[in-house]
């Protein structure tokens, strides 16, 4: 049986995967906890045809939040049913 590769998209942040992308002019440094934010990346994902959007799920914060770039930390199911809403 073969698969068929997906293309997917992990949100993990409101920035990016650059590490201090967040700290760049014009980038919501909260981001990471902005549904507005999430439904955009999602409907970018949707108009490049990726398959499916990941959220990962982490059970505390990391860091402090005021100096260091943060993860999506919202409880994931929830969080994605209402990114469903703009896709």
């Amino acid at each position: 049986m073969l698969c068929e590769p997906k293309l997917w998209l992990t949100v993990g942040s409101g920035s990016g995967a650059q590490f201090c992308a967040w700290r760049w002019p014009g980038v919501n440094p909260k981001g990471w906890v902005d549904f507005d934010t999430l439904i955009r990346h999602a409907q970018m994902a949707e108009r490049g045809k990726f398959h499916l959007l990941f959220m990962p799920d982490f059970q505390s914060m990391r860091g402090d939040t005021a100096t260091d770039p943060q993860q999506v930390l919202m409880e994931p199911m929830m969080t994605l049913a209402s990114v469903a809403r703009g896709t």
